[in-house]
């Protein structure tokens, strides 16, 4: 699921092995985590009104080349302006040191020049505690259970984090006289943040934290333009067409398939995004009247099932999808020994940037879904934030100097200061071109997300000199699946219980569907697997998330 793949600059070969699944232009990981509701909890029947959502203040950035849309759809530019804007007159910080916690996905190598830089504009010396994405969890916990937090502290969308709201009133700062409503004019670059965005910072009817945001466009299949169009095969339009499609690319004799999946993260090597969207499937739950039904329960999520493991059987997948690892699936693609892998929407950035070093005639493409039947597809939308930071006690005499430094991370596509976020330093991280920054070795080992997990703006689409394989493919990409795309009816929603049982409900459906698509379990396993699932817990968050809707909150 960079976080800022389509902004971030510069990926080493560890970094893109790593951190590609994050969509972040789009999101690296809402991208890459299962949606659902995380925001505003269920509060009684005589609770105060939810606070306002921030007033939102679009910010002044140079003209695109291709539009920007209401729904999501990022800006693309061909060129870098050369005459940057400042959006922060003054550095925000006071000079004191200050600890913050973020997620990584490869930790930055010590004794960085890039942070070095950016914390001496920021004049604060922010001290990173660099948390591996898969001990988060766990160190969150040991983090809020003691009394030794750091000033700032990162919350992802999509992580397992019972009682957060508990934890929230307990030992942070409440921002809503801060930031809400037109409040939030006083940090001009929050205030461009998508409304989308801040939802689910706002907990128990309070804004707790900044967003980091995202596009709100979900993971992406994506294909091997370059070898597809050579052999002159069009792209299948039905379901039919994609299985021969993929039979077309599947050599086992030379080690080739078409599809590499692998054991790594939520979804596992069959992880049905371009299948669901071929049966209209929905993200995770479908909303009618005011009845949820989670998608395992539905017959579209049947019919894709079964139309995997048909998928399963005629070899089309490397046959070591189901223990194969992320990078071992990577490295499958980007030799071209597999046609198509499914990865954050971000990724497309980093499959280029790496792959055009070996192989300057490489192109990326992404299928957008079509229906099994020829017809039209569908798709989804994400929250639109990857994650909200937090300011806890420890800095509750400084509240104003840390959103002023998080302001400074969400600069806005065009200044001063998001060129050195997404850059770095000219001359050390890279060099200018007429088509805009290039990173250079020194870039790509230390440019890193490090400061876009406090806040970052929205994204853009900008890949110096690569606007035909990278800025105009993706933006057609978006806006096409902004056409089909429906937003879970849970987003901006709480169930403690599925704060609390995530994990296990979701690992309780991906042993079974790999089981059933593998054949080890008959497809009518799945009606077990409905009730398994809805006696352990999914009963309770369907319950939960029904009457925070009903609410209204």
């Amino acid at each position: 699921m960079n976080p800022q793949g389509s902004m971030s600059s510069a990926f080493s070969r560890r970094t893109f092995l790593s951190t590609a699944a994050l969509a972040g232009s789009g999101v690296l990981l809402a991208g890459c985590a299962p949606a659902g509701g995380s925001g505003t909890a269920p509060t009684s029947s005589g609770a105060a009104a939810a606070a306002e959502l921030p007033t939102f203040i679009a910010a002044t950035v140079p003209p695109p080349d291709l539009p920007a849309s209401p729904g999501g759809v990022e800006p693309g530019y061909f060129t870098f302006p050369t005459d940057l804007t400042v959006s922060v007159p003054e550095p925000p910080g006071s000079g004191e040191p200050l600890r913050a916690m973020v997620i990584t996905y490869s930790p930055p190598a010590p004794g960085s020049q890039y942070i070095a830089a950016v914390n001496e504009a920021l004049n604060a010396p922010i001290d990173f505690e660099f948390v591996p994405d898969a001990e988060y969890e766990t160190r969150f916990a040991t983090a809020s259970a003691g009394d030794d937090l750091p000033e700032l502290i990162q919350l992802p969308v999509w992580a397992n984090l019972p009682r957060l709201g508990e934890f929230l009133e307990a030992t942070c700062v409440d921002l809503t006289d801060h930031l809400s409503g037109d409040n939030v004019a006083t940090y001009p670059n929050l205030a461009a943040l998508p409304t989308m965005s801040w939802r689910n910072a706002r907990i128990n009817g309070r804004i707790w934290g900044v967003p980091k945001a995202n596009n709100p466009f979900p993971r992406a299949t994506f294909y091997r333009k370059d070898i597809i169009d050579g052999r002159g095969v069009e792209l299948p339009t039905n379901a039919d067409e994609f299985l021969a499609f993929c039979q077309e690319f599947t050599d086992p004799s030379k080690g080739e398939y078409a599809i590499s999946g692998s054991n790594t993260g939520a979804y596992g090597p069959f992880p049905l995004f371009l299948v669901k969207g071929m049966f209209h499937v929905p993200t995770l739950w479908r909303l009618d009247e005011t009845v949820l039904t989670y998608y395992i329960e539905t017959e579209e999520f049947a019919e894709a099932l079964a139309y995997t493991r048909k998928l399963w059987e005629a070899g089309v997948y490397h046959p070591d999808s189901p223990t194969m690892t992320g990078p071992q699936s990577k490295d499958l693609f980007s030799s071209g020994r597999s046609m198509i892998i499914e990865d954050g929407n971000g990724a497309w950035k980093p499959y280029l940037q790496l792959g055009l070093e070996q192989k300057p005639d490489l192109q990326i493409g992404a299928i957008v879904p079509f229906g099994h039947d020829g017809g039209e597809g569908s798709s989804w939308l994400d929250p639109g934030s990857f994650s909200f930071v937090a300011i806890t006690n420890t800095a509750s005499e400084r509240v104003e100097e840390m959103l002023g430094i998080i302001n400074y991370t969400a600069a806005p596509f065009g200044t001063v200061e998001e060129q050195l976020l997404a850059f770095g330093v000219e001359g050390t991280h890279f060099d200018h071109t007429d088509a805009g920054p290039v990173p250079n070795d020194l870039g790509k080992k230390e440019v890193y997300n490090s400061y876009r997990f406090l806040s970052a703006s929205s994204g853009y689409l900008f890949f110096a000199g690569q606007e035909e394989k990278y800025t105009k493919p993706y933006h057609a990409w978006q806006t096409e699946i902004e056409k089909i795309a429906v937003a879970d009816p849970t987003h901006g929603h709480y169930s403690e219980t599925w704060a609390s049982k995530k994990a296990s409900l979701n690992q309780l459906i991906l042993d079974d569907v790999i089981a059933m698509v593998l054949g080890r379990k008959e497809l009518s396993a799945l009606d077990d697997l409905r009730a398994t699932w809805a006696s352990q817990g999914g009963d309770d968050v369907r319950q939960e998330f029904e009457q925070s809707i009903e609410a209204g909150e």
